[in-house]
């Protein structure tokens, strides 16, 4: 059966749907001679994707490389990522402090032109996710909405131990909140190898803590969409049941796995299509179309998916709002009793790209 995106977009646009965003999104772009500057090998320059003057390659992939370069001695791992490489230099008592201010660093000095904002800033579009999870410890999420001037919620980084929560800072309900699961370079750590990640997820699980109870009243009775999120087989069942929070069976939340390496797990994909999760057909490097069924649509990667998807949602709704417009701007004149109310009001036209002039000196 083919996806139905007429209801898939009446979903999202009732706020009926919560994207997880994960590594395969994070790409970058870098011209061949900066890459020759920094000392990269040949070997991992060719693993790229050559577009002539530029190579481009998966952000995690690059850091794998950039750490290994910065602190590995010897032979690097047989299995070049990221996870493998982190475990490598702990063994060589490189400190975890010391990896994460590297990883840091390079993620900070990244320019907009190196980084593939464009995902990114077509899920910060669609009005209808008004709250965002994410499993990369990057902030080009938090870039793309910066880039596209949308106001939204000062994310909340996820860390071991969790962070303290300001109870005088509330979430404001107009603005897209994004909850950084693994948490993120902008907090105090995050997660590089499957084994922090595991502790992440089993501090989620717990749920003990006020900054957990509020994720999941952000997302309860919401449907779970998971993009570019390619876990360990192990990994993927475990995320998906804690987050959802309920049995994959008989459970009320519908489920969507958009990832690009889960159709290369034969036994993850039987899996999820055999307990009411439904897989969106991406091929990934090596998977044919041979044994799919006529209805469904196989995208390159997880990239192509958000664009079709961005595309379908711009048609069903009319795009009656560009952000764009909008050239006058509204003045909202109030009471310093209504502050927080008119504030409200204030990011409601300003998602919706309507400028605002809004006084916000003490009256």
């Amino acid at each position: 059966m083919s996806f139905n995106w007429r209801s898939f977009i009446y979903n999202i646009n009732n706020n009926g749907v919560v994207p997880v965003i994960g590594n395969d999104l994070s790409m970058v772009r870098f011209l061949k001679e900066d890459l020759t500057r920094l000392g990269m090998s040949n070997s991992f320059i060719e693993s790229g994707v050559d577009e002539g003057d530029s190579v481009t390659f998966n952000l995690y992939d690059y850091l794998a490389s950039r750490l290994w370069d910065i602190y590995g001695v010897g032979e690097p791992p047989i299995v070049y990522t990221i996870d493998k490489v982190v475990l490598q230099l702990h063994k060589q008592h490189v400190l975890d402090n010391d990896i994460n201010n590297a990883i840091k660093n390079e993620v900070s000095n990244l320019t907009d032109e190196q980084i593939f904002l464009e995902p990114f800033r077509k899920l910060a579009e669609i009005t209808g996710f008004d709250t965002i999870l994410t499993v990369n410890p990057d902030n080009f999420l938090e870039r793309a909405f910066e880039a596209a001037e949308i106001p939204v919620n000062e994310s909340v980084n996820y860390s071991i131990p969790l962070p303290a929560l300001d109870q005088n800072k509330k979430q404001d309900r107009a603005l897209v909140s994004i909850y950084n699961l693994m948490g993120n370079i902008q907090g105090y750590n995050f997660a590089l190898t499957e084994e922090q990640s595991l502790e992440y997820l089993h501090m989620l699980q717990k749920g003990e803590d006020t900054i957990c109870k509020d994720l999941f009243d952000a997302i309860k009775d919401k449907a779970i969409l998971l993009i570019g999120c390619s876990f360990p087989d192990w990994f993927m069942r475990f995320f998906i049941r804690i987050i959802a929070k309920e049995r994959f069976k008989n459970g009320i939340k519908t489920k969507y796995v958009a990832c690009d390496h889960t159709l290369q797990d034969i036994e993850l994909s039987y899996f999820l299509e055999h307990n009411a999760t439904k897989v969106i057909r991406i091929a990934g490097p090596t998977v044919t179309k041979e044994g799919l069924t006529d209805g469904d649509k196989v995208y390159r990667d997880s990239i192509e998916f958000i664009d079709e998807m961005h595309r379908v949602w711009k048609e069903y709704r009319g795009d009656v709002v560009d952000r764009i417009r909008f050239k006058e701007k509204v003045f909202l004149s109030y009471s310093w009793d209504d502050k927080s109310v008119v504030e409200r009001l204030k990011n409601e036209f300003e998602k919706n790209g309507i400028s605002v002039f809004f006084d916000d000196d003490a009256l």
